[in-house]
């Protein structure tokens, strides 16, 4: 039985695609869920802030950065996801 070389390329391709797309999936999830309670948390920390219960208090760019930073990652994901589907249906069409 000889072993063709295209089909061990893409073997080896489509187990980096896997492996790249599972901790995506992963990070993507976890974002998902801090965006969900990023704004109670932040709510929160300006009630404890108001009331003087914070010795050290997060400057406002940082908060308003905080907010973005889930978007950024879910964007990032999204756009490496979409260049993993690319080079998934370039290996399924080419080799």
């Amino acid at each position: 039985m000889t072993i063709d070389k295209n089909d061990t390329v893409k073997t080896i391709v489509q187990q980096i695609i896997h492996d790249f797309r599972t901790p995506l999936i992963a990070i993507k999830s976890g974002a998902s869920g801090i965006d969900g309670y990023l704004p109670v948390l932040i709510e929160g920390y300006q009630h404890a802030k108001n009331a003087e219960l914070i010795e050290k208090s997060i400057q406002p760019r940082h908060l308003n950065t905080l907010s973005c930073i889930v978007k950024n990652i879910e964007a990032s994901i999204n756009e490496m996801s979409g260049k993993l589907d690319e080079l998934e249906r370039y290996i399924k069409n080419h080799m």
